[in-house]
């Protein structure tokens, strides 16, 4: 026994089960998608007044992030500004100009400290970078290692590693 009822956007005739005849008001699911367009199905109890995420941290919250850098949460929704450019900024009583950054002198990133961090150019930042024993001494190993590498490519195209033998 079928119980005959008419689709809500079509209008068209479609046979029911007797279970289903109060729920079901379209003939395909196109109609249906067609029904639902533009509505909310509970726009009351969708988003809740004051409803935040689990992820949501208040403003002044201090987060490490990358490059195990200090972030501090400055203001809603989402602006996060690194420590050491704040605690410079407070020392100096002026913004970080554009295009320059702020360096700690002893390395430590979380060593927020007025006195280790300078501000300046990226161009002066990688000339000191440059300058640093240990900087040095990796490129050093570097283009030796390149030489090295050269020679031994110029070598085996000349004698075709016929008479030298690399072993």
């Amino acid at each position: 026994m079928s119980v005959l009822k008419r689709c809500a956007v079509c209008g068209a005739t479609m046979t029911v089960q007797p279970s289903l005849a109060r729920r079901k008001r379209f003939c395909s699911k196109d109609c249906a998608r067609q029904g639902w367009k533009g509505q909310h199905r509970s726009r009351q109890t969708e988003f809740k007044p004051r409803n935040q995420p689990q992820t949501w941290v208040p403003v002044g919250s201090e987060a490490v992030g990358k490059g195990n850098l200090c972030w501090i949460k400055v203001c809603e929704p989402n602006v996060w500004r690194a420590r050491s450019h704040l605690v410079w900024e407070k020392s100096h009583r002026r913004s970080v100009p554009p295009g320059w950054i702020v360096r700690h002198r002893n390395g430590n990133s979380l060593d927020d400290r007025a006195i280790n961090l300078e501000a300046m150019t990226r161009s002066r930042n990688l000339a000191r970078t440059l300058q640093q024993p240990e900087t040095r001494e990796r490129r050093e190993k570097r283009a030796g290692a390149a030489s090295s590498v050269r020679w031994r490519v110029y070598r085996e195209s000349k004698f075709d590693g016929y008479y030298w033998d690399d072993a």
